[in-house]
């Protein structure tokens, strides 16, 4: 019995020992992980210490000079936004929907005399990109959408006193941004999203803008004088893209040469006189075919001041 007890003595001390040492191996294993962490504290006390010694923080002086680099710069951009704005469109009032509808039957009138007097070809019924007011089913448009509507209405109006005055030959279509619910529902959701702002600032925006598509016909120095035109017109007008196709060759077969029966003839054996310029001329200005041109556009218009109508 003596035997029995004594071995179980044993395992029971073993056990406590190998749980003792055990124990120890994990405090000296703690001991050494606190005194590195205490020696990686100090070390960061130290550069820390360090950093503040140098003062990095600013002195009053580059206080003041940040504090008037901030208000210079405020200053210069209110100037450039007041030239960018300079020229936008500001209605005086908020028109109604019968008054819009008043004033876009009257100016297309204008419209199409001025297409008149300087010959330039529109299609019959044309609208100005205007048609749903002009369907025999048309409604009056919301009283939300008239301010907006009212401004498409004066660009449209710029814009094709430009085209006229420069020497376009035709125009067969102008497509504006129809917000009130024309192509919304057939573009894809980014697109219809952006139709449906046009003209909108938003609350943190600082602009916002119409986009329009013409399609006209117009030989080149036509078309660039008037994109030299639209790039210093007093509206903000940004051209995204444009499309050129020929209408014709640009070297055409020469006219046959058509005899002068009362021009004198040359005498036997003496030099036959040359053809007229224009039966000779085979490409230039004289001869050119007017280009089909599809001109997209955006028309800016830029935040008014804090307190400005």
């Amino acid at each position: 019995m003596k035997a029995k007890k004594s071995l179980v003595f044993l395992i029971s001390a073993a056990a406590c020992a190998v749980v003792l040492v055990a124990v120890g191996l994990l405090l000296v294993r703690a001991m050494a992980g606190l005194n590195s962490t205490e020696k990686r504290l100090r070390q960061h006390t130290r550069q820390l210490l360090s950093f503040y010694k140098k003062d990095p923080f600013p002195s009053a002086e580059n206080v003041e000079r940040e504090r008037a680099n901030i208000a210079e710069i405020a200053e210069r951009f209110e100037e450039l936004m007041e030239l960018v704005r300079e020229g936008q469109i500001r209605l005086e009032q908020r028109p109604s929907p019968s008054t819009f509808m008043g004033h876009l039957g009257s100016r297309k009138s204008q419209l199409l005399a001025y297409s008149d007097r300087y010959g330039v070809t529109v299609p019959s019924g044309f609208n100005f990109g205007f048609d749903r007011y002009f369907d025999e089913r048309g409604s009056l448009p919301s009283p939300d959408h008239v301010p907006r509507l009212m401004e498409q209405l004066i660009i449209v109006q710029n814009l094709w006193q430009v085209l006229c005055q420069e020497g376009i030959s035709a125009v067969s279509r102008i497509q504006r941004d129809e917000f009130e619910g024309g192509l919304v529902g057939r573009a894809g959701a980014a697109l219809a999203a952006r139709i449906k702002d046009a003209g909108l600032i938003g609350e943190d925006e600082l602009f916002a803008r119409f986009h329009f598509v013409f399609e006209f016909s117009a030989r080149e120095q036509a078309l660039i004088s008037v994109l030299n035109r639209l790039a210093s017109h007093k509206l903000f007008i940004v051209v995204t893209n444009m499309d050129i196709i020929k209408s014709g060759p640009d070297i055409r077969e020469p006219a046959p040469v058509v005899a002068d029966e009362e021009a004198p003839q040359p005498a036997e054996g003496g030099e036959v006189a040359a053809p007229p310029v224009l039966q000779r001329t085979v490409c230039g200005r004289t001869v050119e075919e007017p280009m089909r041109v599809t001109l997209e556009i955006d028309v800016y218009r830029f935040r008014e001041k804090e307190g400005d109508s």
